[in-house]
């Protein structure tokens, strides 16, 4: 690629992701005034039920929380989660307007940029794709299903419904990432290397370390001085990490199918939910808890949160489904070239340009 078209298209993905990550403030700002000064607030308030506590890949009505919560209470919480997370993904890496500015100098995201600057290009790329991935397995009779169907099971109303979406991004990460084997990697790689060599931490810092692990796979692994997907790119995720992302993308598919979930998913959507949870995982062990949650967050809540805003808002906020939808249509749509391209580039091979030689003159023999 030439240094021209390199600084238009790193230009072009920093606007882009500068943009997006605006859209995500909206968001966040629209999702606060629904919960406290609108119909939908006190229609929360006044609805409760039980959440759901998975871990370890169990997440299911029979691990539901004991006693009835109130669901402005859950929102609530689940809204100052998130504000947590975007304050971490703001502070990540090199922070964010210095990885901005290097994004539009290198024209790509790389393992050290700052997450709220990674995450608009990969979550709208992952959007294009899962929209692709579905519109295919239709072609093919392959059906994602919906999340109701009044003949078969109540739709919640919106209350519920809102309720839900803002709880699965921490819910089910609990369940399918942090609280899973794949949370417990560098833990289990600390106790097998005390077994071969009889070396480790003390018992505080181990348990110290765990608990990081959980959290940020990346802190732990710097911590122990393993080798880090920020320092060492994807080298930096360790080959027992590949497998249970796998793992724990497979079965996040297949719980949106789960006998008795409540929900009327099709065969389809084991397919969309086990590659946009495989991408999770990995914004899980490259990043943390953090990064993990706000892009389960983009696809349950984000548009959620506008379409609910522009009902109750109305004015100038109707048009925000339109403006979010349009907005990831197009980044995701360049991401996914660019990557394409990318990889194109790599497999093909590229002829090394000749350079021509201007043939030397030809010497007349000297006659006497």
């Amino acid at each position: 690629m030439s240094p021209t078209s390199r600084a238009v298209l790193g230009w072009i993905s920093a606007i882009a992701a500068l943009f997006v990550s605006f859209t995500y403030m909206v968001a966040m700002g629209m999702a606060s005034a629904l919960v406290t000064a609108t119909q939908l607030a006190s229609d929360l308030m006044s609805s409760s039920g039980r959440p759901v506590l998975g871990v370890f890949y169990t997440y299911s009505r029979d691990t539901a929380f004991p006693v009835r919560v109130s669901l402005w209470l859950l929102t609530s919480v689940c809204i100052l989660t998130f504000v947590a997370c975007f304050a971490a993904g703001l502070r990540s890496r090199d922070g964010f307007f210095p990885s901005l500015k290097k994004l539009s100098r290198a024209g790509r995201i790389t393992s050290s940029s700052n997450w709220l600057v990674a995450m608009p290009l990969i979550s709208c790329g992952l959007y294009v794709v899962v929209l692709v991935v579905t519109l295919v397995l239709e072609l093919v009779g392959v059906p994602l299903g919906s999340l109701c169907d009044p003949h078969l099971n109540p739709c919640p109303t919106q209350a519920q419904l809102f309720a839900g979406l803002a709880y699965a991004p921490v819910g089910e990460e609990l369940a399918y990432r942090i609280i899973t084997p794949l949370g417990l990697v560098i833990p289990i790689r600390i106790v097998w290397r005390r077994l071969i060599t009889g070396q480790g931490p003390s018992t505080s810092k181990f348990l110290s370390i765990t608990g990081l692990s959980l959290l940020s796979p990346e802190r732990a692994k710097r911590k122990t001085g393993y080798p880090t997907f920020n320092m060492n790119g994807w080298s930096g995720v360790h080959w027992v990490e590949w497998i249970f992302i796998v793992v724990s993308s497979v079965l996040f598919g297949l719980a949106h199918v789960e006998s008795g979930g409540g929900t009327n998913w099709g065969a389809g959507k084991v397919v969309t939910a086990a590659i946009s949870g495989f991408v999770i995982a990995i914004a899980f062990v490259a990043y943390g808890a953090y990064a993990a949650i706000l892009l389960h967050w983009f696809f349950d809540v984000y548009f959620e949160i506008s379409l609910v805003g522009s009902s109750v808002f109305g004015g100038p906020f109707s048009i925000l489904p339109f403006v979010f939808v349009l907005t990831s249509l197009i980044v995701g749509t360049l991401g996914v070239l660019v990557v394409i391209g990318w990889v194109v580039r790599r497999i093909i091979p590229r002829a090394s340009p000749t350079t021509y030689k201007t043939p030397e003159p030809k010497g007349f023999p000297v006659q006497a």
